[in-house]
């Protein structure tokens, strides 16, 4: 009986060249002898992975607007989490998602939990982010002091919660970014746990000293 866990990388990268997915690689294969993974092209090659065959979903981040599609293959990625937050519903074998920086804004967007809008400069560099409300004890955070630092990259930035959504879906922001006292910015989310097996960051929590 093969009892691997399986993996699937979901690129949002658009075929552009980038770190992201060399650390993602990096760190499965750390586990080599408990996952296998496999890679699914979804921008340029509308690639998307069947729900029944994988246990957990990395989707990465990427370049351009995270409001903006083609129409085919955003649809099939938006049709993907529907699908996996259903087999939750419905399964008490649960698949587990990771939503990563530009795969949180999409999600942030599908689940319509905040406003998403573009910066008014990019944010880029090792940054303080602070641990908020569940994420002060969330199991994805433990070890970490509070702020911490992690890798950020971004044009865009989401926003403007909508509390009454947040609670229809049992949701809760997990991560702030930095104080900024100079500045009067709405603090942009870092973290959302959108239920027990799905999170999005913000930042880059696959981030290794190489790559920056």
């Amino acid at each position: 009986m093969n009892t691997q866990i399986k993996i699937a990388v979901l690129d949002m990268y658009n075929g552009e060249p980038n770190q992201g997915m060399r650390c993602i690689i990096d760190i499965i294969n750390r586990f080599n002898q408990m996952v296998s993974f496999q890679i699914f092209d979804i921008r340029t090659k509308n690639e998307i992975p069947d729900v029944h065959k994988f246990d957990i979903y990395i989707s990465t981040g990427g370049p351009g607007n995270p409001l903006e599609g083609d129409g085919k293959w955003d649809v099939n990625y938006y049709n993907l989490i529907d699908s996996i937050w259903n087999w939750n519903q419905e399964n008490e074998m649960k698949k587990h998602v990771l939503f990563i920086c530009h795969s949180f804004q999409m999600a942030c967007k599908h689940f319509g939990l905040a406003e998403i809008n573009k910066r008014k400069d990019t944010s880029f560099g090792v940054m303080t982010t602070h641990k908020v409300n569940d994420g002060l004890i969330d199991p994805l955070f433990e070890g970490l002091n509070n702020p911490f630092y992690s890798i950020d990259s971004r044009d865009y930035q989401v926003v403007q919660p909508h509390v009454k959504r947040f609670k229809k879906l049992g949701a809760e922001i997990i991560a702030l970014e930095k104080i900024r006292d100079h500045v009067q910015y709405e603090r942009a989310i870092m973290g959302i746990r959108f239920s027990n097996e799905i999170v999005g960051l913000q930042f880059h929590p696959e981030a290794d000293p190489i790559s920056f």
